[in-house]
């Protein structure tokens, strides 16, 4: 199971917070880096959402590429926050060869299928996400995990799978239960959990059987892979 370390984005998002951030999660004991890209201005940025980069110059994701371009054991899961930055996003990856070590999600999947496709990227769907044309992938009302958004969110996730083109779902960790889990295993897909940091929470999703969890805390993550390796 892979931990994947999630940045949690500075308030405000400016290019030394952000830069330091992604050091820690480098010296973590994460195997996969999680980085949000967004446009803003004539350039792409890596932070969360627009509201952290107000104001300041955001860290360009060239630059945060710089760091990941040089360790070819290092992975990625690049997470496009707003479509326009589809194209530039998957020319910074193939410019440095970071295709193939690269998961590119999205809640809008169209933009995540192109940008992974033109760099050689894996794609995934994050859910659960707003309307569209696919299977209906919403939450509950007010974002809640209700009966019905899971299985709304099931049923997306087995079309992407199966039909849409992603190698992977990343699913809140709301949503992930027994049945999801299962789902994703009969399609032969990857099922990225996000964002756990407790350590009950962490031991639920490791006992479903993700492939992934991603996390602010990867040494907590990692301290529960062990302790079931080693009680199994």
């Amino acid at each position: 199971m892979e931990i994947v370390a999630h940045h949690r984005s500075p308030r405000p998002a400016d290019a030394a917070a952000v830069l330091a951030a992604l050091r820690s999660t480098l010296d973590s004991v994460a195997d996969r880096i999680e980085i949000d890209v967004l446009p803003q201005g004539s350039g792409l940025v890596v932070a969360h959402d627009a509201r952290v980069v107000r104001g300041v110059a955001g860290l360009a994701l060239d630059d945060a590429l710089e760091l990941f371009a040089g360790d070819e054991h290092r992975t990625l899961l690049a997470d496009l926050k707003h479509g326009d930055a589809a194209a530039g996003l998957a020319d910074a990856l193939a410019a440095r060869g970071l295709g193939p070590r690269t998961i590119v999600c999205g809640e809008e999947l169209a933009p995540a299928l192109h940008a992974a496709a033109r760099a050689g990227a894996a794609a995934a769907w994050t859910l659960p996400a707003g309307r569209g044309d696919h299977p209906d992938p919403r939450a509950g009302p007010f974002g809640l995990s209700t009966r019905r958004a899971r299985a709304r969110v099931r049923q997306a996730a087995t079309w992407a799978l199966t039909e849409g083109g992603c190698a992977a779902v990343c699913v809140d960790r709301r949503f992930v239960d027994a049945h999801l889990a299962d789902a994703v295993r009969g399609c032969a897909g990857r099922l990225y959990a996000w964002t756990a940091d407790e350590d009950r929470e962490i031991r639920r999703l490791i006992g479903l059987g993700v492939d992934a969890i991603t996390t602010n805390d990867p040494a907590a993550v990692a301290r529960a892979r062990d302790a079931t390796r080693s009680a199994a």
